[in-house]
């Protein structure tokens, strides 16, 4: 039941780790909900990996590798402000706000920048140890 931001960093660890279980369609169709079944034999498969995986500690060695990344992305400007730090002037038409142009952005709080989209795929351990456990007791899985 992971969301869409965990979901993504799992699914992309499962198809680095169990490469040699998963098909290219498996592997490609987990990035999206389209129902895509993953078998009874292959999710088993899977949980195993990941426990040997997390007993010989790579998957906390992936999940600080991943922490790093996340920190070394590069600020974004503000799509809000287009990195003016400052909301946009109110629309001539339409319903207007006296002040838009000279209110501080809530997107970046003022500061033109914000963190790179990148940055809200968290990877956590946890969530592949609890992922290793539904594969074992799935009986196969579907994504969507």
């Amino acid at each position: 039941r992971a969301n869409v931001w965990y979901w993504r960093p799992l699914w992309q660890y499962v198809t680095v780790t169990c490469d040699d279980i998963l098909t290219e369609k498996d592997m490609e169709s987990g990035a999206y909900n389209d129902g895509h079944r993953i078998s009874k034999t292959k999710a088993k498969k899977i949980a195993s990996r990941l426990r040997r995986l997390d007993r010989q500690g790579k998957i906390m060695e992936y999940e600080l590798g991943h922490k790093q990344f996340i920190k070394s992305l590069s600020k974004e400007e503000c799509g809000i402000c287009e990195g003016t730090g400052r909301r946009k002037k109110h629309p001539k038409k339409g319903r207007a706000f006296n002040n838009a142009g000279d209110m501080k952005c809530n997107g970046c709080e003022g500061i033109g920048k914000v963190n790179n989209f990148g940055s809200h795929y968290p990877f956590e351990s946890e969530e592949i140890v609890r992922f290793a456990e539904f594969c074992e007791q799935s009986g196969g899985f579907e994504i969507c």
